[in-house]
């Protein structure tokens, strides 16, 4: 027991940003031996296994282990981020807020301006998606000023991305240099999170430019990035994009069937602030574009879909439109990996 809850405890930030889901469910393992609830580092292994289950999307169980963690004995940090975390991607974010601040807390008291910064961090993006934008530039300020002072990449690399996500309503080519920026950090150090986070947000951006080939290519690979990882939160939040994107470029049907797939993705989630906006825009775009019977039945559709039929569906149209344009897929996505040259070497050379 000592020996596995103190390996997966040690492991939860490289396992979290390099997004390294069997490491999660070695922890998973660890923290069901016998004796491992009275242990120490129990409370550290049972937040991150929370996290871990956070970004597979499995929310009950993410919540159930982070709670345990909260009321065993040791440290709580993980189990408060990842409360946070959980609230975030419910929707809840009155509750992701309170549950930052009670991180604010502990890392204060504990010294730990990595958790600290992150206490920020959430309370970001909550107040973003909240469209409160003078709360969510205040934290993402002290988020920025917490990681330069720490000089540490991974949170750097984030605080480029935040800058970005804040600028993008604003300042569209600003917001696209700081996630290249974001892109290049995040990969120095391997962390595929902020890289995908990213790649995320340039796709968004690329959008709203107008750019639709740059945005197909990044989209393709923003997918698979998620894919590839398991990671079904960003995956559906990336997808809600793509359903937007491809309304707007005239690929209403796939569009449609795509919004009925991710709409049940949500179902039992409250999708927050900017998200429902997102969601709620599209369907009456796509619904006025192909006619109400015509919509709902493709919606319909789209709601019988599985996870990994629905990231089909989503690289189908993808490789559709980019064939509508006279796109060779491959081509495009090998001009974006030239565009982002640097910053992907790096992440190859971290792979291997």
């Amino acid at each position: 027991v000592d020996l596995a809850l103190e390996l997966t405890s040690a492991l939860h930030t490289y396992a979290f940003l390099r997004m390294r889901d069997e490491i999660f469910t070695w922890t998973e393992a660890a923290v069901a031996m016998d004796g491992a609830h009275a242990h120490p580092l129990y409370a550290v292994a049972a937040g991150s296994l929370a996290l871990g289950l956070a970004l597979r999307w499995d929310l009950e169980r993410a919540e159930m282990y982070a709670r345990t963690g909260l009321a065993a004995n040791g440290s709580t940090i993980e189990a408060l981020d990842a409360l946070a975390v959980v609230a975030l991607e419910r929707g809840d974010l009155s509750s992701a807020i309170r549950w930052a601040k009670d991180l604010e807390r502990e890392a204060t008291a504990a010294g730990d301006d990595y958790f600290l910064a992150f206490s920020h961090l959430t309370r970001f993006v909550a107040h973003l998606e909240d469209d409160d934008r003078v709360a969510a530039g205040v934290h993402q300020r002290r988020f920025a000023e917490l990681a330069f002072d720490l000089g540490n990449p991974t949170l750097m690399a984030w605080a480029h991305l935040s800058e970005g996500e804040f600028l993008l309503a604003e300042d569209v080519a600003s917001a696209s240099r700081l996630f290249d920026d974001a892109i290049a950090m995040g990969s120095s150090v391997g962390n595929d999170l902020v890289v995908g986070l990213a790649l995320s947000a340039m796709a968004t951006s690329h959008a709203e430019q107008g750019l639709v080939p740059a945005a197909i290519s990044v989209f393709v690979q923003t997918v698979e990035h998620w894919l590839e990882r398991a990671d079904w939160a960003h995956q559906f939040a990336t997808l809600r994009s793509v359903v937007s994107f491809l309304g707007r470029i005239g690929q209403t049907e796939f569009a449609a069937e795509l919004l009925g797939a991710v709409r049940q993705g949500y179902a039992d989630l409250t999708p927050a602030g900017s998200a429902m906006a997102q969601l709620t825009d599209s369907a009456a775009s796509l619904e006025a574009s192909l006619g109400r019977e015509r919509f709902r039945r493709l919606v319909a559709s789209g709601r019988r879909l599985t996870r990994h039929e629905t990231v089909a569906l989503a690289q189908r149209a993808l490789g559709e439109a980019s064939a509508d344009l006279g796109m060779d897929p491959e081509v495009a996505v090998l001009a974006n990996l030239v565009h982002l040259s640097d910053a992907d070497r790096t992440l190859s050379l971290h792979r291997a």
